[in-house]
């Protein structure tokens, strides 16, 4: 339902029940808990692993078209009954919306939470329904601002050596680091993590997160400080002048720019999460985009213990799913709109 302000007060309009704040258009964080608050509960239940939240239009347009040979190698064995390891290395994105999850036959994963935000633990499971057989084992190797700059002297030591996963190099190799590419030694830091993966057989996939407020001209002048973030916040409840400046965008992601060409020369794949959203957030009767992100960068804080955060992970995690296995994904009529987190 529609929030009305008037006189200080703000409302759910169908509502009985009011409630009084000092500043509540100038404080992002409430606005999100205030906002989301007057949505409908339990609309439909959240997309089970193995049911995509996403149409598969959106998904196909995601990864590069040619499949890399590599994700051949993985498909035959996840269809085996062997062990299978997946290791996400990135920054803040990978750190806080991905953990630690396993799959075995004697110890089949049921699905994750309903609206759980760890996307590679859904990615896990919707492997794991499709491929019964086979062990599966994740970990992740991440933190808030992770430079992989500081990865590149040794990629062994971020890519190989996680107990979780016996101490192996994995089998799938996910790199976030799409959102540090502001910095110039990224591109190449991520480039020797990629070669170093491909020499070993490892199949790799850049995960590309784009900056949304860059596409946004009225905070992309702003520059790159705390301004800028909390300008960010502000200009996504603007969601009719969101939208409008996402459905003029023609210039493309320019992490995807930079990162796609990357993959490609060492025929591996890169995701584009811009690519696959953006039909959807600038479509004038779709979702809006701060549904998916309230700083243009993260899956949603906010309302806290509500998941809300799923709306972009499940995306992330299809988007993967689809890319490495398709056949993995189920696609009923219609589509997610958040509802029951």
């Amino acid at each position: 339902s529609n929030v009305t302000w008037k006189d200080g007060r703000l409302a759910c309009e169908g509502r009985k029940d009011t409630a009084e704040f000092m500043d509540v258009r100038g404080n992002p964080r409430l606005e999100s808990v205030l906002l989301f608050g007057c949505r409908e509960k339990n609309l439909a239940r959240p997309p089970p692993p193995g049911t995509a939240a996403l149409p598969r239009s959106l998904l196909a347009r995601a990864a590069p078209a040619e499949r890399a040979p590599l994700l051949d190698d993985l498909m035959a064995k996840l269809g085996g009954n062997g062990t299978v390891r997946v290791m996400a290395v990135g920054m803040s994105v990978t750190s806080m919306f991905a953990g630690p999850s396993q799959h075995s036959p004697a110890a089949p994963i049921n699905g994750t939470p309903p609206g759980g935000t760890n996307w590679l633990a859904r990615l896990v499971a919707t492997l794991a329904i499709a491929n019964p057989s086979v062990t599966i084992k994740a970990d992740t190797h991440a933190s808030g601002g992770l430079s992989a700059l500081s990865l590149a002297p040794c990629p062994a030591d971020a890519i190989c050596s996680s107990t979780r996963l016996d101490r192996q190099c994995p089998d799938l190799l996910v790199l976030d680091f799409a959102l540090g590419l502001g910095f110039p030694s990224t591109l190449k830091s991520v480039e020797v993590l990629l070669r170093f993966a491909t020499a070993r057989g490892i199949a790799s996939v850049l995960l590309v997160l784009p900056d949304w407020c860059h596409f946004l001209p009225h905070i992309r002048a702003i520059g790159k400080d705390v301004s800028h973030h909390v300008a960010c916040q502000r200009a996504l409840y603007a969601r009719n002048e969101t939208r409008a400046a996402l459905a003029r965008e023609r210039g493309g992601d320019p992490h995807t720019r930079k990162m796609a060409p990357l993959a490609a020369h060492y025929r591996q794949t890169a995701i584009s999460m811009f690519d696959a959203l953006l039909p959807l957030v600038a479509h004038p009767d779709a979702i809006d985009l701060v549904e998916f992100t309230q700083d243009g960068i993260h899956p949603a804080y906010w309302p806290e213990l509500s998941n809300r955060g799923a709306m972009y992970s499940f995306a992330i995690s299809d988007a993967l799913t689809y890319a490495l296995e398709p056949r993995a994904l189920r696609f009923p009529p219609g589509g997610w709109d958040g509802s029951g987190v």
